[in-house]
């Protein structure tokens, strides 16, 4: 009897280390605004925009000299446009985000 109780809880157990498709797109973003938030760039972009909502032309400029203009200024302010998974011999999540930047561009990019 113990011998067929374990073999079902083994049974039972063996999908469970495969996550479902919800679980692989929040973990997907979850790592995405890891990396933007973690991204040494942001650091340079905030000490010159400070914080600021409203930038001036000269503040436009000296964020775009640089390179401000390619970074996105938030994560939580940045959204899936799509994402698919994929599954070969290892699961991937494709897609793209959309979002803006510290001058206020709208930036896409795509990510695996």
């Amino acid at each position: 009897m113990k011998f067929k109780g374990a073999l079902l809880l083994c049974l039972l157990l063996v999908g469970c280390d495969k996550p479902n498709d919800t679980q692989l797109v929040t973990e997907t973003g979850r790592e995405l605004q890891r990396t933007i938030d973690t991204n040494p760039m942001r650091i340079t972009c905030e000490k010159i925009a400070k914080g600021r909502e409203w930038l001036s032309r000269n503040m436009v400029r000296k964020l775009e000299a640089q390179g401000c203009d390619q970074v996105f200024r938030s994560a939580t302010e940045t959204n899936f446009t799509d994402s698919t998974i994929y599954r070969r011999t290892m699961t991937m999540v494709c897609g793209g985000i959309h979002g803006q930047s510290f001058t206020g561009t709208e930036l896409t990019r795509r990510f695996i």
